[in-house]
């Protein structure tokens, strides 16, 4: 069996899926002017809640050795993302899969497939918030890829920058952006794909009628005095709020947190971006939780001087264009507002005002 073409197979199934969803509840919402905010963390928070309860449980229940080796396939290979995939699923993954009648490795396979898919989308929607917001404005459903720009940022697309000008029309024509494959690879003549047509019509309801969103437990009442017992695993309306705001946060910005955050423990006075100050135990908590939700693990497997993500930690605001820096700095600025966290905001605060004081000399 080709592991890499069952992979894709479910893979771009599975998107198209999630995609024909998100743009379905975008429109329902709409219809019901339903506010951005709460329509985009509910669906984010779903998703979530949809991948680590039904494929991320499954997959380390029945194959956590192989999928811990799959996590961490660019540790044994190096090459393009589908190559990677296709070695480590022929090889390592394979090798250490104990094999079931109740859970064959096409089953696996499949599992993993969703589940990534899944990761890859919501880690998509947090990073293009603003990109999104202005489609669900607007109705630019022909906008909805559900996939990063290729050679530029969302800003910086044609797509983006219509959708932000003064008396935009819908109708209007533009040279998109975009570049890739939107269309649905298809497997013909293999034996599941008749039964994953079907697994992803389930999929489907699943998800949109909610199965997976995590509910809030009712409390549980005592027969004989009619007591209520609360249960320890009940969640507030205000965590979910927490969890909900938490997961707006972009990468770009939790690496800006994350750049803060190791100026002030190294108590760097030299740098004059930082000022000495202490941070609590609490506060590190909350940073943390904040800082650590981003999706990229490649600086486990890259040498840092090559990875992306840590460059973006060293440098902070420095690594991005003078036009990107004061959108960063007011976007993290105005999501940290919600968790008080005076020590980050000041020190954001600062070199807000420092960048707007070196725009102006020059």
């Amino acid at each position: 069996m080709d592991y890499h073409n069952v992979y894709k197979y479910h893979y771009n199934r599975t998107f198209h899926a999630v995609k024909s969803i998100f743009i379905d509840e975008f429109k329902k919402a709409k219809g019901k002017n339903r506010p951005f905010l709460s329509m985009a963390n509910n669906i984010l928070r779903q998703l979530n809640h949809f991948r680590d309860q039904k494929f991320e449980a499954r997959l380390k229940e029945h194959a956590v050795k192989s999928y811990l080796v799959f996590l961490d396939r660019y540790s044994y290979y190096e090459g393009e993302k589908s190559e990677v995939i296709s070695w480590v699923l022929e090889n390592e993954a394979l090798e250490n899969f104990s094999k079931s009648s109740k859970y064959p490795y096409s089953s696996f396979i499949e599992d993993l497939a969703i589940r990534e898919c899944l990761n890859e989308v919501g880690r998509h929607y947090r990073n293009y918030y603003d990109y999104y917001q202005l489609i669900y404005k607007h109705g630019c459903y022909h906008y909805f890829y559900l996939k990063d720009f290729v050679d530029c940022s969302f800003e910086s697309s044609q797509e983006y920058k219509s959708m932000s000008s003064e008396g935009f029309n819908n109708n209007q024509e533009i040279v998109a952006s975009f570049k890739g494959a939107d269309d649905l690879q298809v497997l013909e003549n293999d034996d599941y794909k008749s039964q994953y047509d079907v697994g992803i019509k389930n999929l489907i309801g699943e998800f949109v009628n909610g199965q997976y969103l995590e509910p809030l437990k009712k409390p549980i009442v005592e027969p004989n005095n009619n007591k209520e017992i609360k249960t320890d695993d009940l969640k507030s309306e205000k965590q979910i709020n927490v969890e909900s705001l938490i997961n707006q946060f972009t990468d770009n910005e939790r690496f800006l947190i994350i750049h803060v955050l190791y100026k002030l423990i190294n108590n760097d006075v030299k740098d004059e971006d930082v000022e000495y100050t202490n941070i609590t135990g609490a506060n590190l908590m909350k940073i943390m939780r904040l800082a650590g939700a981003f999706d990229d693990t490649s600086i486990f497997s890259q040498d840092s001087k090559n990875n992306t993500s840590y460059s973006k930690v060293a440098k902070g605001i420095s690594y991005y264009g003078v036009s990107k820096r004061l959108k960063l700095l007011e976007s993290t600025i105005l999501k940290l507002q919600a968790f008080k966290i005076d020590i980050l905001i000041t020190e954001l605060e600062r070199m807000k005002t420092k960048h707007l004081q070196k725009r102006r000399i020059s």
